[in-house]
This record gives C-alpha cells, structure tokens and sequence, in this order.
C-alpha cells in the first residue's frame, strides 16, 4: 500500500474513532444527566410554580447523585490517558 494511501486509510480510520467516541461521550453524559432531565420533566409535567421551585431546591443534591458515578468524566480520563500515551510513544512526524 503506498504511503499516500496508508495516509488517508488513517485519516478515515481516525474520524471513525472520533465520531464513535463522541457517541460515546453524548451516551455518558446523557445517562449522567438522567436524574436531572427527570425531575426537569417531572416539575414541567407538574405545571405549577411550587414544582419548579422544589426542583430548584432538589438540584444540588441531584447534582451530588450525579458525580457518585460520573461516567462522561471517567470517558474522558480514559481517552486523555490513552491519547498520552500515543502522543509519547510516537516519532516526531509520524502522521496520526
């Protein structure tokens, strides 16, 4: 395969893993979020101003739910991690 080919097989490759890995960080953070967009949708629901004020007093603890298990932050330690590593284990103008 010639060098130019190889190129552009790693560049698709490449937007491959990186639109994948931003499903991926979309789908974290939305289950992230879940216990937040449902008390939104609850108190919407709801219709009444004491609802959306009841959810303006739950929001830090469903904030404190949410970083007990923070699945988009651990993504993202993971590919910072991995990208580290690639980067220090790479030559100078090797095209990635």
């Amino acid at each position: 395969m010639s060098i130019a080919l190889q190129s552009h097989v790693r560049e698709l490759v490449n937007a491959v893993e990186q639109d994948a890995a931003l499903r991926e960080a979309a789908a974290a953070f939305e289950r992230d979020m879940k216990p937040v967009c449902n008390a939104v949708v609850g108190a919407l629901k709801a219709g009444d101003v004491k609802a959306l004020q009841g959810l303006r007093a739950l929001l830090p603890h469903l904030l404190e739910e949410v970083n007990q298990s923070p699945e988009l932050a651990d993504l993202l330690a993971h590919q910072l991690g991995k990208s580290l590593v690639q980067g220090l284990t790479s030559k100078p103008g090797d095209v990635e």
